[in-house]
């Protein structure tokens, strides 16, 4: 048997992805999603918010599938751990470890989802932001993360 460097996560979206343009024209996207433990605490669900990040090629029309992620969604996300070290002044530097997207899958219908989006507008939430085409390409991110039970029940 051969070492993989290979996991799948389950969990909510924490906000709506960032999307980052690279020199090359290919985008970072950044991703939190708030995944639960397999046990609960004091009869409550505990859950990690786990920062995520994903390449889209400069040949993909927008963001891809990251496009339709929205703040709240249930998804499944194929990923591998990259930890990139370098060299300073003849010494090696290790930094963390970071979670890298290979790939997504949703895990809800797109009218639950669309309903999601809507239920935003109508509790306040800027109309452009929750109407947010997918050529907008993730600009819409949110700055605050809520916790797993708040973003499930948005």
């Amino acid at each position: 048997m051969t070492a993989a460097n290979t996991g799948t996560l389950i969990g909510r979206l924490a906000n709506d992805p960032k999307a980052f343009e690279n020199k090359d024209g290919s985008k970072k996207v950044l991703i939190t999603l708030y995944v639960d433990r397999p046990y609960k605490k004091e009869g409550k669900t505990v859950s990690d918010a786990i920062s995520t990040e994903a390449f889209v090629n400069k040949a993909t029309n927008g963001l891809g599938p990251f496009a339709y992620a929205h703040k709240g969604d249930l998804v499944a996300v194929s990923t591998h751990i990259e930890q990139m070290a370098y060299d300073v002044n003849g010494e090696m530097k290790y930094p963390a470890p970071k979670v890298v997207i290979d790939d997504i899958t949703f895990l809800e219908s797109r009218g639950t989802t669309q309903g999601r989006l809507a239920k935003r507008t109508v509790e306040g939430a800027p109309a452009e932001e929750a109407a947010a085409a997918p050529a907008e390409e993730g600009a819409n991110a949110y700055e605050n993360d809520q916790p797993f039970a708040a973003a499930a029940a948005s």
